[in-house]
Order: C-alpha cells, then structure tokens, then sequence
C-alpha cells in the first residue's frame, strides 16, 4: 500500500485524526474516522439518572439481602407468630425491598 501524503504529517486529507487511527491515509477510500473515537475526544458525560438508578437498585437488593437473612435466622415458631411460613420469606423480602 501507498502511503498518501497527509496534512502536516499528523493527519489524512480528510480528517484531522493520526495516521495510527485514519483507514483512508493509506487507501483510496474516503476517511471513516468519524466511527472510531480517538484517545482526546471528549467522552459522553454519565447521566446522574443512571447512576442513581443503579444505586438504588444496589441498596433494594441489600435490603433483600438482610431481610432473607434475618428472616431465615428465626425458628419456625417465630415465624409462625408473624405469620409468616418458611417459605415465604423470599416473597415477604422481595416485597420489603421494593417498598
């Protein structure tokens, strides 16, 4: 392959990117740069939705998590008390959690 001539040695004719990251630099094709991202082009910011969202779901399975538990330490007489049977507890957890 020919290497083509590019603008100041640090980019193709087409774009502004490295050689290294440009496809058309070296082939008769336009430049397709646009779809690979360089290593200094801004990156899309997290929205704070999303991770609010994970954190939550984070903490709801937490509370799951704890509740099975302290529910599954209890004797089938105590249980019964709260009237709740054995296996019920993934139920009555899940139910806390996602109140």
């Amino acid at each position: 392959m020919v290497r083509k001539p590019a603008r100041d040695e640090g980019g193709c004719l087409g774009c502004a990117a490295t050689l290294t990251y440009c496809i058309a630099a070296s082939s008769s094709r336009p430049c397709v740069i646009e779809a690979f991202p360089l290593a200094g082009a801004p990156k899309k910011k997290e929205s704070p939705m999303f991770v609010s969202m994970i954190l939550s779901k984070i903490r709801a399975y937490l509370a799951y998590r704890e509740t099975v538990r302290e529910l599954s330490q209890l004797t089938d007489r105590e249980l019964d008390d709260l009237g709740i049977a054995r296996f019920e507890i993934d139920g009555v957890a899940r139910s806390h959690a996602s109140a």
